[in-house]
């Protein structure tokens, strides 16, 4: 009998696979424990049709990535900050604040995103890295200034 798998069986099948079991075994333990489900014409035409409409999805979400990291690659943010007569940072730049100065200009980053290659503990300028994806990485650059209401 063919079957669809609907959760992962140890030495079966992985979630979405097509597979050829007994006909005893789909019918005795697959089915009524909710593993898989008989592979009528109908639902394997779904199923790819489903296939499709994720992979189109899938691309479109990549597109999109690709032009946010192209973007962002060229924002330039400032933040200010407190700092010593040295330019010391009294503490250091945060993902939260990178986050917060890019909102300011309408990109929607997640915190957890925003990498620093070392701490940005020093006025002036420092390139930062936002991880969109695997594949989709941009640099940014956060100019830190001197906050005149702590110095």
């Amino acid at each position: 009998m063919k079957v669809i798998i609907l959760r992962d069986v140890k030495d079966i099948g992985r979630t979405g696979e097509i597979i050829e079991v007994v006909d005893g075994y789909a019918r005795n333990f697959l089915l009524p424990k909710g593993f898989a489900e008989v592979a009528t014409a109908a639902r394997l035409v779904s199923i790819e049709r489903e296939k499709k409409d994720q992979k189109r999805q899938q691309e479109l979400q990549a597109k999109g990535l690709e032009a946010l990291a192209g973007t962002l690659s060229h924002v330039r943010i400032t933040i200010p900050a407190a700092a010593s007569a040295k330019g010391t940072l009294f503490g250091r730049v945060t993902g939260a604040m990178v986050r917060a100065a890019l909102a300011q200009q309408g990109y929607d980053v997640p915190e957890q995103s925003i990498t620093f290659p070392s701490p940005v503990t020093t006025l002036g300028n420092h390139a930062i890295t936002i991880k969109l994806s695997a594949a989709h990485v941009a640099t940014i650059t956060v100019t830190v200034v001197g906050d005149e209401h702590h110095a």
